[in-house]
């Protein structure tokens, strides 16, 4: 068990973290759309049950499928058709709204929908015929990506399109895909072919390099409250670049794993988070890769789940999404480690500081909670549970003075053989 401190609010919150099994485990436990091709994919944005994929196969079996339970069962739209009758890669979808979908193909241009999938028309003027990726800003703004006219955008829903930048940058902005920071209305980062990661501040008008390095392909970008870190690969290694917001400096570490990189998501956990990492034929693989010492920050073990490549990386609470080059969707269940968080002040100011609440991330099968006055004298004991705890402490009233009390808390959770037994204090400021 370790102990951590953190400020929250004006408040201390200790954090006791009780196992230290990885995040993520190789057990499949679901398992849909078994031997295709998943090439592409996307989450709704308001809706995350809601979830598209883009099919690649041969000539006429470029399809897009929807699932509305998360990835548990999926159909196909468009009436249950290819987007076209060469259509065989659909490289990139986006959720405009529920009702509105666009779909990037390789050689046959960009589709849209306006009535939630049920049929796609083809973008007759948008102007290159390999969309590669697609976003949203929270402006309502598009961007797309493309190998020959560098960044496109719309501002009407995708029915009209326009170049963001000039026509001389077509070719150094020919990218593999594009992403947006959460909540950023136009930062842009494009990962391109031939000029490394670039970064637009202004909605793609100018753009300037944010990492290059001769040799070295950058192929993704994750963002993490305000870090952000990008994957890339050159014939022989494969790297991590870290940076914070302003990219005023990436560092740069060599990533010990098996196969060619091509696929980053950051998941997050109970207090940090962990890389995942796709790769072109050697499968998932996961690492709590960024952990702190003297030296910075350094790669650790990676976990690898498979030998299916992979073509993206998504994850929530429950689930990382292997979206598969070869073999569906892969859902792995995250098994997550056993936390408690005790805070230390209880008042009944609700509005400068936090009410009173003990939280944990798993179960819990068995619970003593004592408290004692600042002269070691027994207040109070519920075996009931966190909540009846906390409902007991938040009610300022069961204490006659204010001060310090000592608590001793005696815990376990379900299917933890260990129990948990920690001591500590809880100032109560009326």
């Amino acid at each position: 068990m370790r102990l951590i401190s953190n400020i929250c609010c004006g408040a201390i919150l200790l954090i006791f973290h009780i196992s230290a099994n990885a995040q993520t485990s190789s057990e499949i436990s679901k398992h849909t759309l078994k031997g295709k091709i998943i090439r592409s994919f996307t989450v709704h944005h308001d809706n995350d049950k809601m979830m598209l994929v883009g099919l690649k196969g041969q000539p006429g079996e470029g399809k897009i499928q929807i699932s509305h339970d998360a990835g548990v069962s999926w159909n196909v739209l468009n009436d249950d058709k290819t987007l076209c009758e060469t259509c065989e890669d659909v490289q990139s979808v986006l959720f405009v709204s529920t009702d509105i979908i666009l779909a990037g193909t390789w050689k046959n241009g960009l589709f849209i929908s306006t009535n939630g999938g049920k049929k796609f028309d083809q973008v007759k003027k948008f102007p290159a015929l390999d969309v590669r990726s697609l976003v949203l800003s929270p402006s309502g703004a598009i961007f797309a990506a493309t190998t020959t006219h560098g960044i496109q955008t719309s501002d009407d829903n995708g029915k009209s399109w326009s170049s963001t930048h000039k026509e001389s940058l077509n070719k150094d902005l020919s990218s593999w895909k594009i992403a947006m920071p959460p909540n950023a209305h136009n930062i842009l980062y494009a990962m391109t072919f031939n000029k490394g990661l670039m970064k637009s501040m202004d909605g793609g008008k100018t753009w300037k390099q944010a990492i290059y390095e001769e040799g070295v392909m950058i192929w993704d970008i994750g963002f993490i409250n305000n870090e952000q870190y990008a994957v890339g690969s050159s014939k022989t290694e494969n790297y991590l670049f870290h940076s914070y917001l302003g990219d005023k400096k990436w560092k740069k570490y060599k990533l010990n794993m098996n196969g060619s990189i091509n696929a980053l998501n950051i998941a997050n956990t109970f207090i940090d988070y962990e890389l995942m990492l796709g790769t072109w034929k050697n499968g998932l693989q996961t690492t709590y890769a960024i952990e702190y010492s003297n030296d910075g920050y350094r790669c650790v073990e990676i976990i690898k789940d498979d030998t299916i490549g992979v073509a993206d990386i998504w994850s929530n609470k429950e689930y990382v999404y292997n979206f598969s080059w070869g073999d569906g969707v892969k859902m792995l269940k995250r098994d997550l480690d056993c936390e408690i968080i005790i805070p230390s002040i209880a008042t009944e100011d609700c509005k400068s500081e936090p009410c009173f609440e003990i939280y944990a991330n798993c179960e819990v099968d068995y619970w003593n909670f004592k408290l004692y006055n600042r002269w070691g004298e027994f207040f109070m004991k519920d075996s009931t549970g966190i909540e009846s705890t906390n409902k007991y402490i938040n009610n300022l009233q069961n204490f006659k003075e204010a001060g310090q009390y000592i608590y001793w808390l005696k815990t376990s959770f379900e299917n933890n053989v260990d129990t948990v037994s920690v001591k500590g204090f809880i100032t109560v400021d009326f």
